[in-house]
């Protein structure tokens, strides 16, 4: 499990820095998930990452942090259920407008 939160480390690293290198291939990612059984399917990924990461907090060096992104994480699933579909799909569409 704790590998699977390094993994998980590294992909949001990654994520990142490809967001300040080369946000164009971000927002073509983004466009990607703007489909609503995208957003349905990223709403539960992101739900069971977060309860990963509050299972094995306590098990990493910096536990309140690992806890932190666990809980952000089921934030997000929950928000894209709670604010529904069509309102995630706009906020998207802003955020990638050129």
């Amino acid at each position: 499990m704790i590998g699977l939160v390094k993994l998980l480390g590294i992909v949001m690293l990654v994520a990142g820095v490809t967001y300040f290198i080369k946000p164009n291939a971000m927002k073509t990612f983004a466009n990607y998930f703007a489909k609503e059984r995208r957003l349905t399917v990223g709403g539960v990924v992101a739900i069971i990452i977060g309860i990963i990461f509050l299972r094995v907090a306590s098990r990493c060096s910096v536990p309140w942090l690992v806890a932190m992104f666990g809980i952000l994480a089921i934030v997000k699933g929950v928000l894209v259920f709670a604010l529904g579909k069509q309102k995630i799909i706009s906020m998207l569409e802003r955020m990638t407008k050129n």
